[in-house]
Order: C-alpha cells, then structure tokens, then sequence
C-alpha cells in the first residue's frame, strides 16, 4: 500500500527499487530508488498509531531539489478477498 514514489519526475525504464525496515513494533522505515533524470530518491517513516490510523512523513530527493511531506490516513473498510482465495494470504 505503500510502496511508490513521491517525487514529480517521470520514472524511466530502469523502475524503481523499494526497500523496509522495522525500526519498532509500530513503526517502519520505507526507502524509493528510482531511475529519474538527476537521481530521484525517497524516504519515508510509517507510524502505525492504532489498528485503523497511521502517520507517514516523506523527504524526497531529486538532484538538488528536496521536499518534505506528511500524510495520516486511516482505514476505510475491509479489503475483499477474491473468490476461491479463502485461507490463502496474498
């Protein structure tokens, strides 16, 4: 879910390259390597507040330019499970 890019250039054909770690039991460290023309990068903390809120705070890095932002969201509802997927993760 939270798996992208926050940056505003064009990613290019290389892709990207996703990275985490948990720092704690509620909290996680999220890393975006991108391939964008002066090097894009981003890096991220997700804070799980409670089962249904969390808080994510951004800096993202493209070639000289930086920005920072922060997100919280919270849970709308129950993902549905495709049919037949009963008692498989996905």
């Amino acid at each position: 879910m939270f798996w992208g890019y926050w940056g505003l250039k064009k990613v290019g054909i290389g892709g990207c390259a996703w990275e985490s770690k948990k720092l704690s039991d509620s909290t996680y460290r999220l890393r975006t390597r991108c391939d964008v023309k002066g090097g894009g990068e981003s890096e991220g903390v997700l804070t799980v507040k409670s089962e249904d809120v969390y808080e994510l705070t951004i800096t993202t890095k493209e070639g000289k330019r930086v920005t920072q932002g922060r997100r919280t969201g919270h849970r709308v509802g129950d993902c549905e499970r495709k049919k037949g997927s009963e008692g498989h993760d996905e």
